[in-house]
């Protein structure tokens, strides 16, 4: 699985001090496919295969030997549905490129202890970054005059916005789109998400949380929301990842596969389910 290495010598190489002074290449150029458009990919392939009998159109132009292939993410193409005006900042790679490193710099799956590192203050980061993140979103719908987010329940069934991510796989499968009005089915992985909500709400509301053989730790304390944080996130350093899950993860599953939620019909995995898109 390329993929799994790729991500597994990123994590290696920025975690382990006798590493540090490689330089990886950028994501968006080991997998540009998943950072810029298909259109974009598509003429590259073609400019690839057809050499130099290629016929520059549709914008590409060529200076010397090199090709330039524009990607618009405010044409008419992208703006067929209002949501889409927010391409250019959720489809930014600049900015899925810092959500992927973020996640290579803190691997969630990673013990502290186990793997004997130091993720200084990861929940607390996590929370700051998801905060972030939302606030500038939500700044970009205002300007945009798409109103506020509208609020989610997995007990009623609530309309979806569509999303069409114009993105494809190497092996030219498309990245599922999400049609205009579907609704989440409720499944065991929905369950388990309310659960764990409870659970977490429960757990601010008292000001503690439970570890793994019953203890109590507070939140109130100066490490609490990083306590808190690395909960929501599910992280390896968990107080109790089996009591508190990890919601961050399944609500991504969750909503990336939600066209396909059984699994009946190899429907390649969302936008959602990967760090290279999931802004």
């Amino acid at each position: 699985n390329e993929g799994e290495f790729v991500y597994a010598m990123s994590v290696a190489v920025l975690q382990r001090d006798d590493c540090r002074d490689y330089v990886l290449p950028a994501p968006y150029e080991i997998y540009p496919y998943l950072y810029v458009n298909n259109e974009v990919i598509q003429k590259a392939y073609e400019i690839r295969m057809q050499g130099e009998h290629y016929s520059a159109v549709d914008s590409v132009f060529k200076v010397d030997k090199t090709y330039y292939i524009p990607s618009n993410y405010s044409g008419r193409y992208y703006t067929k549905h209002p949501e889409q005006f927010l391409s250019y900042f959720t489809e930014d790679v600049g900015l899925n490129a810092f959500h992927t490193y973020w996640n290579m710099d803190y691997p969630f799956w990673a013990n502290s202890k186990y793997y004997n590192l130091k993720f200084d203050r990861r929940g607390e980061l996590f929370y700051y970054t998801q905060h972030q993140l939302m606030a500038r979103y939500y700044l970009e719908r205002l300007s945009n005059n798409l109103g506020e987010i509208k609020p989610f329940s997995y007990t009623q069934e609530t309309p979806l916005a569509g999303y069409e991510p114009s993105l494809r796989y190497q092996n030219g499968k498309e990245f599922p789109m999400r049609p205009e009005g579907m609704t989440v089915t409720h499944s065991f992985h929905t369950e388990e998400i309310m659960d764990f909500e409870r659970r977490i709400h429960d757990a601010i509301d008292l000001g503690f949380v439970f570890t793994k053989d019953g203890q109590k730790v507070s939140l109130k304390e100066k490490e609490g929301i990083t306590l808190l944080g690395e909960m929501i996130e599910g992280t390896g350093d968990s107080v109790n990842e089996n009591f508190y899950g990890h919601i961050y993860s399944l609500m991504r599953t969750v909503f990336g596969h939600a066209t396909d939620p059984k699994y009946q019909y190899d429907v390649a995995p969302g936008v959602l389910e990967h760090f290279e898109t999931a802004t």
